[in-house]
């Protein structure tokens, strides 16, 4: 039989392939990666018992008034809201805006937008003949403005995102605000509704944040519930919930599997927040 010849770069190769092979051989320790779970574990129950806490407070707060907290709501769960659709949001935001005009006029949807201008609040209520004009959908040259408020000659542009500024298409504002520009109204605002914001202007935009306007609410809950009645202040709570479980990704322990219990404080901060009364 002939012998089969074989070349340097043959026996080369069968030397990494043996290498390789023996590699798989050996053994590894999994000991620091159940110690990182220990101590992972340890800190989620510490920052679970505090959330328990301050979801407690809240919640006996509401329960006083025929409310929940909103965590407790699961709203969020409803599928007409998990979809990715931000026209539900901001159908939605229409109505809550419309319920806020009635309980306390133009300047109560101003406070809930953070706009604390002292010469926009004294013209908006002035009298109370003056009612925003709630308009959705919106259609101008330049597209289809989410939600457009018009007093007399002052005007407010929201553009309503489910992330944040800088995921979102924010190039089409600029046709935005010179439409808005040319419309010649008092002291133009246009507002960006989003999670999360890096910049202090988006296309001439201020970045509002969903965690401000939900906070807001929230503390408006208890003079809700007296002006416009229990049942729409409930719809006010599920709103709450909703934008808070899907669009911020609060979550609430009861809720939670093993993999969201890191998440905790982030909830934790938003709940103190509110319970402080602090809002920017």
């Amino acid at each position: 039989m002939r012998a089969i010849k074989t070349s340097a770069g043959d026996s080369k190769r069968a030397y990494i392939l043996e290498r390789w092979a023996s590699l798989s051989k050996t053994e590894v320790s999994w000991n620091p990666v159940a110690k990182m779970v220990r101590v992972a574990e340890v800190q989620a129950e510490r920052l679970e018992s505090r959330l328990n806490e301050l979801l407690k407070s809240s919640d006996e707060a509401l329960r006083k008034i025929s409310l929940c907290e909103p965590l407790f709501a699961d709203a969020g769960l409803n599928r007409w809201l998990t979809e990715e659709r931000e026209e539900a949001y901001s159908d939605w935001l229409e109505w809550i805006l419309g319920q806020l005009q009635l309980q306390g006029g133009a300047a109560e949807i101003l406070a809930v937008l953070g706009i604390a201008d002292s010469e926009i609040v004294a013209r908006c209520q002035g009298c109370e003949s003056r009612k925003f004009k709630i308009q959705r959908e919106y259609y101008m040259q330049w597209g289809r403005l989410d939600l457009l408020l018009t007093i007399e000659d002052f005007m407010i542009v929201i553009e309503v995102k489910k992330y944040s500024a800088e995921i979102s298409d924010t190039a089409k504002q600029k046709g935005y605000y010179e439409w808005l520009l040319k419309q010649h109204p008092w002291h133009p605002k246009a507002i960006l509704l989003v999670s999360d914001a890096a910049e202090l202007e988006y296309e001439n935009f201020t970045p509002l944040l969903w965690e401000n306007v939900c906070i807001r609410l929230r503390h408006l809950l208890p003079e809700l519930h007296k002006g416009i009645g229990p049942v729409k202040a409930a719809m006010f709570v599920a709103f709450i919930g909703a934008v808070e479980t899907n669009l911020l990704n609060l979550i609430a322990p009861e809720h939670a599997d093993a993999v969201e219990r890191i998440s905790y404080a982030r909830t934790i901060k938003h709940i103190e927040k509110y319970l402080r009364g602090s809002v920017v």
